[in-house]
């Protein structure tokens, strides 16, 4: 598919780009993003529960990075990234044998896929980064078939830790079985998931999570 215009120029593009190329060359990366399936999986149980319990149909890693940490988990699988076309600049996709991500924004998941495509869709650590959050919510679950999951997870408050630097414009935060979605001004958007959790994955940093079942 073409690339998503969404991208732009968007402050903080750079900066993400600047990560990825110095996490391709961490050894994190290579022994274990490299790894499929990838031992960092046993950090998400609640993700793993989902994969097993899934409906037929395809799974949707949506803001996947250079790759996909899900890759030989589960199939088939879908990788979408907004940056995805800059990741062949440092990152050898046919020398890996790595496929590489599809350029959609979230934002546009129902134009890209339309309606009722995916059994599972992931977004892990990137609803946050996106320009519409909100948006990306809506056209995900209008993504997924009847009885499906939407699994989002990510760093608790990160636009706050980040001191709302670059991508970092929105905050996340889980209490009860509520996700909240904060920006500089306050809250924004309230969604009732079906379970939420919330545990310190990296030190100094809450990593969160809600399950959403359409």
């Amino acid at each position: 598919m073409a690339k998503d215009n969404l991208a732009g120029n968007r402050p903080g593009i750079d900066h993400e780009i600047e990560f990825w190329k110095g996490f391709v060359e961490s050894e994190r990366f290579k022994t274990n993003w490299l790894s499929s399936p990838n031992p960092e999986m046993a950090l998400y149980p609640e993700l793993q529960k989902a994969i097993a319990e899934k409906l037929p149909g395809p799974v949707l890693d949506l803001g996947c990075g250079v790759i996909s940490y899900m890759r030989g988990s589960v199939r088939p699988l879908y990788q979408c990234d907004l940056l995805a076309h800059y990741y062949g600049q440092f990152f050898d996709y046919q020398a890996h044998g790595e496929e590489k991500p599809q350029a959609i924004a979230g934002e546009s998941l129902l134009e890209a896929f339309g309606a009722g495509f995916f059994s599972l869709i992931n977004i892990s650590n990137a609803l946050d980064h996106c320009q519409d959050p909100a948006l990306v919510m809506d056209q995900a679950e209008a993504c997924l078939i009847p009885g499906g999951t939407l699994i989002v997870h990510g760093f608790e408050n990160e636009a706050s830790f980040e001191n709302w630097n670059g991508l970092h414009q929105w905050n996340l935060s889980v209490g009860g079985k509520e996700l909240y979605l904060s920006d500089k001004d306050g809250l924004k958007h309230i969604w009732t998931a079906a379970e939420t959790w919330m545990r310190q994955i990296y030190a100094g940093k809450i990593w969160i999570g809600a399950k959403f079942v359409k």
